[in-house]
């Protein structure tokens, strides 16, 4: 790439005055700030570097599509290789660009990546020592660059052979075992800027092909916004340039542009921001980011049907904003709802229980399936069929199986049309084959089952599997059908599974009671013909309403002692006691009543407690400034001058 100069300004001093032109004093340090402290990520920028020479030969030499080649570290050949079938060079060159810093063939032309010659001593940023191998006109030859004691680089040839194979360059380094992963990572990010990805030997690359792509610009995830030179991607941060591109967050644009339009920094890692590149930057993302919306726009103007519409305006919608798209003058909303005169449940067969009706994507239409069920139908074991059908399904297929609670012939013949299904997607109850049921021989001496009871087991319910288990007195608390893991606390209000064990003890204590506590869904309730005489919840609710004045009393008690100590640190508690004696005496040692119990009581009569009690805390740190550090200095003044008269006294 040619490099770009600043137009020099000429100095007009006179003939008298000294000048000395800059020069560099070459030794270890300007090496290591050279080569060690350049690249920020030195494995990507070996791999981008030397690959990007690579792109250059064949381009070099007439053959611009030619692919190069890498390979990977493995444990078996800890060695990453980038090789390619351009040019090469003869034994000159190769000892004399090796050697010499920022010495180019490429800084004349646009044709090439490369312009500062710094790419290829780029592995002495990882390494001590690399491998250069030069094939050219049947001779192969070895050099090894490494770094000498002195820090200063040297390259050496090796040997020279006759050889067949193609002409090409090419580089080998060493690489640590911890860091195999970390090259092959880095070369898949590096891989993303050639439109002929390289070819790699024993391993194939992974790395997502884009969302979207089109004529020199292309949408990936997971990716800022950048500029393809060439064969490099460079990242431009949302802080450095504004960009309008009209994607959401976590999405980006990558735009081609010639060779030359934009200036890089000397690592190449991101773009140098001068006026020139920004205004070229800019330029180029506004005509691609217009394309982006109108390829978008035609591919969902051009679906066959209204559903493939919905359904592309729903996939393009994940990575950019569109606003109110409309397809053949109607409104698109980016989902599929069918709707039906009595609503229903895709995988309960209750008529009498009435839910909201569902709403659905459609994403597999071959793999949608239709169950039409009607509730005149006399259909002995209809959920036993329906379950049966289902559990001979796989997850995905469970989840395109769709239930028709009596839909009529209009809506089967709409939902036919607009979702383009096939009559063998439609099918009906009535179909699906009856299921065997037996029923089970009670042994004589078998006592009765009971089922829907629970009792205690730690932070367990555990079920009573017979009745002679019922004790002949207990108390009771509802639960809900099936998992009894909602429980009917009334008053008390719901608690968290992790918190409801403090519940019922804190409940038994209060009642003074040791009655047994059991857990009974609601078919047991009435079965066992249970009342609120024996349940817990109703005689709990009717103690904390008997006891409302005494529980509002402590709390206020306790919550002017905590707020009082916590005011003032480190006071004793027979101070703050004193302090409190027209609340209670020894309020330390008043304890405030459980959290399940409070919440039963009025929330009126509680809130009004709490202001008490901080009205009660304000009151004493007024009344006591010195002790709460509320005095003014005029108070303390005179507090030291009491205390200076007693002592004179």
């Amino acid at each position: 790439m040619k490099s770009q100069h600043r137009s020099n300004v000429t100095s007009t001093l006179g003939a008298n005055h000294e000048q000395n032109a800059f020069g560099a004093k070459i030794g270890a340090k300007f090496f290591h700030v050279v080569f060690d402290q350049l690249y920020t990520n030195k494995v990507r920028a070996i791999i981008r570097e030397l690959s990007t020479n690579a792109y250059d030969s064949p381009v070099e030499a007439g053959i611009p599509d030619a692919p190069f080649s890498w390979s990977l570290p493995t444990a078996l050949k800890p060695v990453f290789t980038v090789r390619d079938y351009g040019v090469s060079m003869t034994h000159d060159e190769v000892m004399h660009l090796y050697t010499t810093v920022f010495e180019t063939t490429k800084d004349d032309s646009d044709d090439f990546v490369g312009q500062l010659g710094l790419g290829s001593k780029s592995p002495f940023a990882y390494t001590d020592c690399f491998t250069v191998t030069a094939v050219l006109n049947g001779e192969r030859r070895v050099y090894v660059a490494s770094t000498g004691e002195d820090g200063v680089p040297t390259i050496t040839h090796l040997d020279t052979q006759p050889t067949e194979l193609p002409t090409g360059i090419e580089v080998s380094l060493p690489v640590e075992d911890r860091h195999f992963a970390e090259f092959r990572r880095e070369a898949e990010e590096v891989a993303r800027g050639f439109l002929v990805p390289p070819t790699v030997e024993g391993l194939e690359l992974k790395y997502d092909p884009p969302l979207l792509q089109g004529d020199g610009w292309q949408v990936r995830p997971d990716s800022p916004n950048g500029i393809r030179q060439g064969c490099v991607i460079y990242p431009i941060a949302h802080y450095q340039v504004a960009l309008d591109t009209g994607l959401h967050a976590g999405y980006g644009l990558i735009v081609d542009v010639p060779i030359g339009t934009v200036e890089v920094a000397a690592n190449r890692e991101a773009l140098s921001l001068d006026d020139r590149t920004l205004t070229n930057v800019k330029e180029a993302f506004r005509g691609s980011a217009d394309e982006v919306r109108k390829v978008v726009l035609d591919r969902i103007a051009a679906s066959p049907t209204r559903l493939e519409a919905e359904r592309e305006l729903l996939r393009v919608a994940a990575f950019i904003r569109l606003g109110k798209v409309d397809y053949r003058d109607r409104p698109l909303t980016g989902t599929v709802t069918m709707q039906f005169d009595h609503p229903g449940t895709p995988t309960v067969l209750d008529h009498k229980e009435k839910r909201t009706t569902p709403a659905w994507l459609v994403e597999d239409l071959d793999s949608l399936v239709f169950l039409i069920d009607r509730s005149e139908w006399k259909l002995p074991r209809r959920r036993a069929r329906f379950f049966q059908y289902r559990s001979g399904l796989g997850n995905r297929q469970r989840r395109m199986l769709h239930i028709l609670p009596d839909p009529t012939k209009r809506q089967v013949a709409t939902l036919i049309r607009r979702l383009g299904l096939r009559r063998d997607q439609i099918r009906f109850l009535t179909d699906l084959p009856d299921v065997e049921h037996t029923r089970r021989e009670r042994d004589k001496d078998e006592s009765p089952r009971l089922g829907g009871v629970y009792t205690r087991s730690g932070t367990s319910l555990v079920p009573l599997t017979s009745r002679e288990d019922l004790p002949e007195k207990f108390l009771w608390v509802g639960v809900d059908r099936g998992s009894a893991t909602m429980h009917d606390l009334g008053a008390f209000g719901s608690w968290h599974r992790s918190n409801i064990d403090a519940v019922y003890p804190t409940l038994l204590k209060a009642l003074a009671t040791d009655l047994p506590l059991l857990f009974v869904v609601p078919g047991m309730q009435r079965h066992l013909k249970l009342t609120d005489e024996n349940n817990l919840v109703t005689l709990a609710t009717q103690w904390v309403a008997d006891n409302q004045e005494d529980l509002l009393a402590r709390r206020l008690t306790r919550r002017a002692y905590d707020g009082v100590r916590s005011e003032a640190y480190g006071l004793q508690t027979e101070v703050i006691d004193a302090m409190l004696t027209d609340l209670a005496p020894a309020a330390s040692k008043v304890r405030e009543p459980a959290l399940v119990l409070i919440r039963a009581l009025p929330n009126k009569e509680v809130h009004a407690t709490d202001v008490a009690a901080s009205k009660r805390v304000e009151e004493i740190t007024k009344r006591y400034p010195l002790l709460f550090g509320l005095a003014t200095a005029k108070q303390l003044q005179e507090y030291i001058n009491t205390i200076n008269q007693s002592q004179e006294g």
